[in-house]
């Protein structure tokens, strides 16, 4: 497996957080949010799977054959702990018991430990003993977390780690904490519409997807870099079905040369583009 850069980090941080606040605004929930269900692409594309809405959402701390049957692998392996501290209550509790906002946050929290994980270069921030020992106030994650870069999405995580489920903001919320502090604009909004766009079934096949990508050039530089970002959710079905049949694939192909972007993102969200005979280019190919 690659090793991922710090933009790959962000890019699958967004479409996370976005994939998990499209459940959310559907009043739905998915109950297991953890690494091992969150599948990504050759092209870095998320996918949120094997939702767990059956799964109890209480567990009794002192009998934990529930949790071991419903949340962890059949290995003998440690494994990491993704389940917010308050799924663990005591044999009185109701177990009935839990509206959707309840579930909606413990999806935060779950969340929370994906992303920790994911800028921690896949070093599980709970075990199960860790985790029940954050919850009786044992342990504190902070100090592993402060390796977390950049602050802003560090500052995210820890927000969504919070302790008191009440303290935890909507999915969505973090959004928009990202958009303005974390993420950079092109991906926030440009790229994250544009390659869903993509998955359109109307762009189905490799040649249409190339020929939407030559079609929007001019559009994809700029964002590059750091110029005017066009705003292109509210016209993302436009831009789908724009033009996308009119160009050859042998000219495109005739135009294209193998060379591409370096890119890094500093940590002070600011986007720096280091051009590395970056072809096509749009007078290039008139």
């Amino acid at each position: 497996m690659p090793v991922l850069n710090p933009a790959d980090k962000l890019w699958i941080a967004f479409q996370l957080t976005c994939a998990v606040t499209q459940i959310h605004e559907e009043k739905f929930y998915h109950g297991d949010i953890k690494t091992d269900n969150v599948v990504v692409t050759s092209w870095n594309w998320v996918l949120l799977t094997d939702f767990g809405p059956y799964k109890p959402t209480y567990l009794p701390s002192e009998n934990l054959g529930d949790y071991q049957f419903f949340f962890t692998a059949e290995t003998n392996e440690i494994d990491g702990c993704y389940l917010a501290p308050e799924k663990f209550v005591a044999p009185d509790f109701d177990f009935n018991s839990g509206t959707l906002e309840v579930k909606q946050a413990m999806d935060v929290f779950s969340l929370g430990c994906v992303l920790a994980e994911l800028f921690l270069n896949g070093v599980y921030l709970f075990d199960l003993p860790k985790l029940q020992g954050y919850k009786n106030g044992k342990y504190d994650p902070i100090e592993v977390l402060r390796d977390i870069k950049p602050i802003g999405m560090r500052n995210i995580i820890i927000d969504m780690l919070q302790l008191n489920p009440l303290d935890r903001k909507a999915a969505k919320e973090y959004v928009q904490m990202m958009v303005s502090d974390a993420v950079p604009t092109f991906i926030t909004q440009f790229a994250y519409y544009f390659m869903g766009a993509l998955l359109h079934p109307e762009l189905a096949s490799s040649d249409k997807k190339v020929a939407m990508i030559y079609t929007h050039l001019d559009a994809i530089w700029r964002c590059c870099f750091n110029k005017q970002v066009p705003l292109i959710e509210q016209s993302i079905n436009d831009i789908v079905f724009e033009s996308i049949h009119c160009v050859p694939m042998k000219e495109i192909i005739s135009n294209i040369r193998p060379k591409g972007l370096l890119y890094c993102i500093e940590y002070d969200n600011e986007v720096k583009i280091l051009e590395e005979n970056l072809l096509p280019r749009s007078n290039e190919m008139k």
